[in-house]
């Protein structure tokens, strides 16, 4: 059997800003790179917040968001169903909480991307969508 991964959104299933169809079409579209990149048995679970702030550059919101973060990814180590949790936000909040929570290795976009970065070359660069990021 492979691997199971956990993929932990900052947002609800239905974005308040976006269109229904839109948001999905964004959602496919990362499933589609995830199937081209991980192995044929690995599985990978989309799980939503129930309630969000949409953001994650302001610290009293992202708080608050963290809180359904690391409930999602402790319900999902509880269940014994999952190998990985996978926080899906560039600004990767709520990992080390979540990392404190769980047994299972809790995982980060913008982490792993640049632990790699480091490996592959002596500089990289990062770009934000606002100052904050």
């Amino acid at each position: 059997m492979g691997t199971r991964i956990f993929a932990q959104s900052i947002y609800t299933e239905v974005h308040p800003t976006w269109s229904e169809e839109g948001y999905r079409a964004i959602n496919d579209g990362i499933r589609a790179v995830y199937a081209k990149v991980l192995r044929p048995d690995t599985v990978v679970d989309f799980h939503f917040v129930p309630r969000s702030t949409w953001m994650t550059s302001h610290a009293y919101l992202e708080m608050i968001n963290n809180v359904e973060i690391v409930k999602g990814v402790i319900e999902a180590a509880e269940s014994g169903d999952y190998d990985v949790a996978f926080i899906r936000c560039g600004n990767d909040p709520g990992v080390r909480e979540a990392r404190e929570s769980v047994t299972i290795p809790v995982v980060a976009t913008s982490e792993s991307g640049m632990l790699l970065a480091c490996q592959l070359g002596a500089r990289f660069a990062c770009l934000g969508v606002d100052d904050k990021s």
